[in-house]
């Protein structure tokens, strides 16, 4: 009898083992799962009403500025020796530190009141160099909050959608979303480039009238976000280069290497200058469509 209870025992240990792995695996996924959607998920819905346009004006970030200006005062008096004048931006500092932790409950724990306490205790005690040093544990906590979420809230409430945009192209004269168009665009100064390295300057040719004239369109509407005469990326000196290109095409024994040089000034200038300011905004906001979209 004692034969048959000690391998069932065994066994049943061995599955209450198993059982346990798989559900401290599955608690340490779900946990990574709801890091990463922190970390790259949109801002808490409750800044929304902190920001236009439900806000009249981007209140949390006014509050970030006049946060930021007593604690700035209070480094600058400390250095200076006037203990007194510190003491009293300090505690202005603390009092709106506590006040603004509470205006988005998601991120009340990014708010440790320790640091704060710590700094506190020593501002009488007069010692600069241990004061300082606590500084950098509050700038510490100031800085891990930026770098978590102060790039969504910028890309979120300062940068604006271009999916509901649309373009009459002057390529195929249809209206196209604006990543289509862009695309399209594209298309045309890649297959300019094409078409001359297989031989074909005609095709080149229109390939490049295509493209400047979607170039002109692009110019137009950019001004749908910008209210202001737009100075790079599509300004006059990279229109400059495009004409200078047209010219280089209409040679009857085109000049390759100034053809070159002209298209990877345009590309880097323009193209690649324009995409490093606007597609990390539009990338993170698919992105977090795709993450509202997915399981927990």
């Amino acid at each position: 009898m004692k034969t048959i209870i000690i391998p069932l025992l065994l066994c049943f240990a061995l599955l209450i083992g198993c059982s346990n792995r798989e559900s401290g695996e599955l608690a340490r996924l779900k946990q990574e799962n709801t890091n990463l959607k922190s970390l790259l998920g949109a801002p808490p819905v409750s800044l929304d009403s902190l920001y236009p346009p439900i806000a009249p004006a981007p209140l949390y970030q006014i509050k970030m500025y006049e946060l930021a200006t007593p604690f700035m005062g209070f480094i600058m008096k400390v250095n200076e020796g006037d203990r007194k004048e510190a003491k009293a931006l300090f505690d202005s500092f603390r009092d709106q530190y506590t006040a603004t932790s509470k205006m988005v409950p998601q991120w009340k724990k990014d708010f440790p009141s320790d640091p704060i306490e710590g700094l506190a205790a020593l501002i009488d005690q007069g010692d600069p160099g241990k004061v300082m040093e606590a500084v950098g544990k509050v700038g510490k906590v100031c800085h891990d909050c930026h770098t978590a979420n102060m790039p969504k809230a910028q890309q979120k409430y300062h940068w604006p959608d271009f999916s509901p945009i649309s373009v009459s192209d002057p390529a195929t004269d249809r209206s196209l979303e604006f990543s289509q168009f862009m695309m399209s665009l594209d298309m045309s100064f890649v297959g300019m480039g094409i078409a001359l390295q297989q031989g074909q300057i005609d095709k080149a040719r229109k390939h490049f009238e295509d493209f400047q004239r979607g170039f002109g369109q692009l110019k137009e509407t950019c001004q749908g976000c910008h209210d202001t005469e737009r100075k790079y990326f599509v300004d006059a000196d990279v229109n400059a280069f495009i004409r200078a290109l047209g010219t280089a095409l209409k040679s009857s024994s085109p000049d390759m290497k100034l053809i070159g040089e002209l298209s990877e000034h345009i590309g880097i200038e323009s193209c690649g200058k324009c995409h490093l300011v606007h597609i990390p905004a539009t990338y993170a906001k698919e992105r977090w469509k795709e993450l509202d979209q997915s399981p927990n």
